[in-house]
């Protein structure tokens, strides 16, 4: 379907804080384990069965998308890169990626990443 925009997210953030929003709506990753989530659009077909606590994973839209990554290091026995990626359904099937980050800072450290991504016409 034209309106059903989806994204898996998953991030591999043992020893890290991570704290993400795509196209301005903190989507609830807050880091120190691995977690996977389904981004959708406001006219997927899923959103009006959602529970209350999912709607902010309604995020998509159409054309370009914002996503920011701020993430710190807060486990010094942590020797795990922090990992982050974003696939279309269609994705799966070929291991690609829309977006994949791999990062590894130093006990305290922080960054920020700002991307930007088009979902492909098949994901529309």
């Amino acid at each position: 379907m034209i309106n059903d925009l989806m994204v898996a997210i998953t991030v591999l953030a043992n020893g890290y804080d991570v704290n993400i929003t795509v196209n301005g709506r903190d989507i609830g990753i807050t880091g120190g384990k691995s977690e996977s989530l389904k981004l959708f659009g406001e006219n997927h077909s899923m959103v009006p069965v959602l529970p209350e606590d999912m709607k902010k994973l309604v995020c998509l839209k159409k054309g370009a998308n914002e996503i920011f990554f701020k993430f710190r290091c807060r486990d010094i026995e942590s020797k795990s890169d922090l990992i982050i990626e974003l696939k279309t359904k269609e994705q799966f099937v070929t291991d690609e990626c829309l977006i994949s980050l791999k990062e590894h800072l130093d006990l305290g450290k922080e960054n920020t990443v700002h991307k930007t991504f088009t979902l492909p016409i098949a994901t529309l």
